[in-house]
């Protein structure tokens, strides 16, 4: 599920010269961020616990506010909890993860109405890497 080939709207990325673009280090773990929260949880049969269940399923209720950002906050840690025992198995079956491509610590997840789309919201990630760095994500996701 972790990928260090760069992904541009569900595609690789090729750069100028026509070769495949990679990532490593924090923009590897934003990417790895954005895709555990913008997959929807159950999608992949092989991995049915990977993934997120906000999306149109979740933010496409009508909910107060409050209710709606704990739902979307425990959604989100869920994620990024599954991401970090992902990165540990990886690590643990050889492959190699610098520490800036792994997750230390969840700062903070927020998440606001977006102020170009009222079908979309933001989601804020902050994560503190395993080499101290904090590695931001912010991830716009319709209904």
């Amino acid at each position: 599920m972790s990928f260090d080939l760069k992904i541009v709207n569900g595609s690789f990325n090729f750069d100028a010269t026509g070769k495949l673009e990679f990532l490593v280090n924090e923009s590897k773990l934003k990417q790895d961020i954005e895709k555990i929260i913008t997959t929807e949880q159950g999608s992949n049969g092989l991995h049915p616990w990977y993934g997120s269940p906000v999306g149109p399923r979740l933010l496409g209720t009508v909910l107060p506010k409050n209710i709606m950002e704990s739902e979307v906050n425990g959604a989100i840690n869920a994620c990024l909890n599954n991401l970090s025992k992902l990165q540990t198995l990886q690590s643990r079956d050889g492959q190699i993860l610098t520490p800036e491509e792994q997750i230390g610590k969840v700062l903070n997840v927020s998440i606001s109405r977006s102020t170009t789309d009222v079908r979309a919201y933001n989601i804020f990630v902050d994560v503190i890497t395993k080499r101290g760095s904090v590695a931001r994500n912010v991830i716009e996701v319709g209904v």
